[in-house]
């Protein structure tokens, strides 16, 4: 199941299975999946987290949803609830969409976002994390993987509200032009 999964990714979902044992959680939910992103891979969320106090804040809330009974034994099995099994799955369609080989943790963000009344996805909009913004970072990251196809391009930015297309029409051109963005 997890063979297109990176390295890291696969971290986050072990991970996930941690925090859910240390709750004593029957499942591995959303927010497990979130505090495992955070614990694995802090720097997804460099673009939003202004302060090391946001992250930690967001750490604590997020722990603080997730407390519940005894810790269960690692040789007991966790599986993932239903939600985070449809955040996988959007995980999934995210690569798909961006033509990606493999599923990294910012997909695993995306994923999240897409279960817009999980714990972790209201979380995350509380510090401003949104679907529409993590889409502009897979395209601004596209050009640190190799030279973006314009059309590509154009599909990411068809997915935004209107209010943002001139934003990302600027970071379109600066990258197809090779140029540093200018907004």
């Amino acid at each position: 199941m997890f063979e297109r999964y990176t390295d890291t990714a696969r971290r986050v979902i072990y991970s996930a299975r941690f925090f859910a044992s240390e709750s004593g959680s029957g499942c591995i939910e959303p927010e497990h999946i979130l505090l495992a992103i955070l614990r694995e891979e802090p720097n997804v969320f460099r673009p939003w987290l202004r302060s090391d106090n946001e992250y930690e804040a967001l750490r604590l809330e997020l722990e603080g949803r997730a407390t519940g009974q005894e810790k269960i034994p690692d040789s007991v099995d966790i599986p993932l609830s239903a939600a985070s099994k449809r955040v996988l799955a959007h995980a999934a369609e995210e690569t798909e969409r961006l033509r990606h080989e493999n599923i990294q943790p910012s997909h695993l963000l995306a994923g999240l976002l897409s279960e817009p009344n999980s714990p972790a996805a209201r979380a995350l909009a509380g510090v401003g994390v949104e679907i529409q913004q993590v889409r502009m970072v897979f395209v601004a990251s596209l050009k640190e993987s190799h030279r973006p196809e314009t059309d590509d391009l154009h599909r990411l930015i068809d997915q935004l509200p209107a209010a943002q297309w001139e934003q990302a029409r600027a970071l379109l051109e600066a990258l197809c032009e090779g140029r540093p963005n200018q907004t």
